[in-house]
């Protein structure tokens, strides 16, 4: 969830003078024909689950995680039901998301995962 937040972040540079938005760094690298790694993941449809309900909600001053509240409505919604564990794995999500997503707009912000690779 954090090496997605972390492709999908604009970046943003300060200068004395003026503020710069960057296209994220998963369209730099579309635009460049590459097809960045991801990391593998054990529970794949926590994070599909995840992008269907939004992995963030718009706040007052950007974006902000997902409350009980809005899973909730969800459910509602979609007819949808989902576990109480599972409620509570897409609020810890959203929180990793919506965290790592403000990090990466500092454009020296580090990838928090890296592939493995593999001894000769």
């Amino acid at each position: 969830m954090r090496h997605t937040a972390w492709l999908s972040a604009a970046q943003v540079v300060n200068t004395k003078d003026w503020q710069q938005v960057n296209p994220s760094r998963l369209s730099d690298l579309h635009t460049q024909g590459i097809e960045p790694d991801r990391p593998p993941l054990d529970a794949a449809y926590m994070v599909a689950l995840l992008f269907d309900v939004g992995p963030a909600m718009a706040g007052g001053m950007g974006m902000v995680p997902l409350d009980f509240a809005d899973l909730h409505a969800w459910q509602h919604i979609t007819g949808m039901l989902i576990t109480p564990w599972q409620s509570k794995t897409l609020r810890r999500l959203s929180c990793d998301y919506v965290a790592s997503h403000q990090a990466a707009q500092s454009p020296d912000c580090p990838s928090p995962w890296a592939p493995e690779i593999e001894p000769p």
